[in-house]
Formats: structure tokens, sequence, C-alpha cells
């Protein structure tokens, strides 16, 4: 069994790399958000979960933020009052008022990413947590042009308001000190998912559908 576990982190990360790869391919072919794409985040999300060096620690943040993160894109989709005024496409998946339930998943993964790429660098919870925001603003840079190439959500007026980002760093901050308060040890494979993620969103966001 010890030694099966072994084989499936050995290629845990080139597998997960492949279905990017396959994903761009079909994303670039189509000219569209395939319906299904969410499915990738999802599984892609539990899988950071699932490679928590302390899932016992992990599942705290890992609830927090799902739920939060969900709660705060509610929040601006309906009143307007966070990000700014946006509205998602059925490419995102299933979700409840106007709001797809993966997007909770989404800032899980990304800022555990985040965070584990801040364990590389010396320094206080608080500058690593600040790192952690940098990050994520960066990669929602990526994403935001992958949103409008391939309709995955859209901005009133189809113009993104720094709003946007201040919130991205703002709550990707807070998520982020939660996290390195109670899960102590770096996620590898989180580091993997970021680098995997900014590539595929950068590739997409450069290649108009």
């Amino acid at each position: 069994m010890e030694e099966k576990v072994k084989t499936i982190n050995k290629y845990l990360v080139p597998l997960v790399a492949s279905f990017h790869l396959i994903g761009l391919g079909i994303f670039l072919y189509l000219g569209e958000a395939p319906q299904l794409s969410w499915v990738t985040i999802a599984a892609t999300s539990i899988l950071v979960f699932v490679k928590e060096p302390n899932i016992r620690k992990a599942v705290l943040p890992f609830g927090f933020i799902l739920l939060f993160g969900y709660l705060i894109e509610l929040t601006g989709v309906q009143t307007g009052y966070l990000f700014g005024s946006y509205s998602y496409s059925s490419s995102m998946g299933p979700g409840l008022f106007e709001t797809p339930l993966v997007i909770g998943f989404c800032w899980y993964a990304v800022v555990v990413g985040g965070v584990s790429i801040s364990r590389y660098i010396p320094g206080s919870k608080l500058a690593r947590s600040l790192l952690t925001g940098l990050l994520t603003v960066v990669l929602d840079i990526g994403l935001e042009g992958t949103a409008k190439n391939y309709n995955l959500w859209q901005w009133e007026d189809g113009v993104i308001p720094f709003y946007n980002y201040f919130c991205w760093f703002l709550f990707s901050t807070l998520f982020a000190y939660l996290h390195l308060s109670l899960s102590r040890e770096q996620n590898k494979f989180a580091v993997w998912v970021y680098i995997i993620w900014l590539i595929f969103f950068v590739v997409l966001a450069g290649f108009p559908s």
C-alpha cells in the first residue's frame, strides 16, 4: 500500500499538468470555456487539501476558506460592494444565487499555493501573508484575461476596477494568515498547482478566442 502511495505521489504533479495541458488545447481549439472546466478546478483544489502535510490541522482553514470564499463572491455578485459589478456565466458550473459553488475551491487552492511559496522566504507570518496576497493578485491578472477571452464572467461596461485587485489582495492576505496560523508545514503540491495555474491562465489570457 505504501509503495502505491509513493507511486501516486511521484506521478501526481505530471498527471495534473497533463490534464491542464489537455484543457489548454480544448480551450484554444473550441474558442470557449469547456462546460466541465469547473470540475478540474474543484478536483485540483481537493487534491491540494489531500496533500496537506497535516490534514487534521488543515481542515479548519479548508472549510473556512471554502465557505467565506463563496460568501464574499456572493456578496460581490449580489451587491457590487466587493470587487465591483460583475456576473458569472454558466461555464463556471452549478451555483447558488448566481454564484458558482466552485469559487470557494478556487480561493482555497490559490491561497494555499501562495502560502506554500511564501514559506520559501524567511519572514514573519504577516510578511508571508502579504506576499501571498501579492501572489494571488498576480494569478488574478491572468484569470481576468482568461475570463474576458472565454466568457467566464463579465464586468459591467467591460471595465475591471482596481478595487477588484485590492479585494483579492485583502481577502487572500487574511486567508493566508489563518492558514499560516493553523497549518505550519509547506504543501509542495500546492506550489506546483500555483505554477501550473499561472502558466495556464497567462497562456489563455494571451490568446483571445
